[in-house]
């Protein structure tokens, strides 16, 4: 039996992406609650993007540009508690939090994070 064969047995709705072109790993995506954040990173493009919008059309799909060496949008953005994101201070933190913060769609607290590498 199937990973999602087994996952329908318990209840749960399986959404496959049939498109070859398309890409979306769980590292690229954030969700608020009440929005999805998604990375446009060498692991996601923009048609696992427009998927996840189809899948989900009651959620805002925002894409948010990544670059080596940030391959996943977890990676400088993610949720750390209700109403509390947690943004790196790299460069790619502080794009996506700008990015976040131009869209105004629901407030949030900014946790700021300075991990070294």
């Amino acid at each position: 039996m199937s990973n999602a064969g087994v996952l329908e047995d318990l209840g749960l709705e399986v959404h496959r992406i049939r498109d070859k072109a398309a890409k979306l790993e769980g590292g690229d995506v954030v969700f608020t609650g009440h929005e999805f954040f998604v990375g446009k990173s060498v692991c996601s493009n923009l048609e696992g993007h427009e998927i996840l919008a189809d899948t989900f059309p009651e959620y805002p799909v925002h894409s948010i540009p990544l670059r080596p060496p940030k391959f996943h949008l977890k990676g400088v953005i993610c949720m750390a508690a209700p109403g509390v994101m947690a943004v790196g201070e790299s460069k790619w933190g502080q794009r996506a939090w700008k990015v976040r913060v131009a869209l105004r769609y629901i407030p949030f607290r900014l946790w700021s994070v300075n991990v070294p590498v």
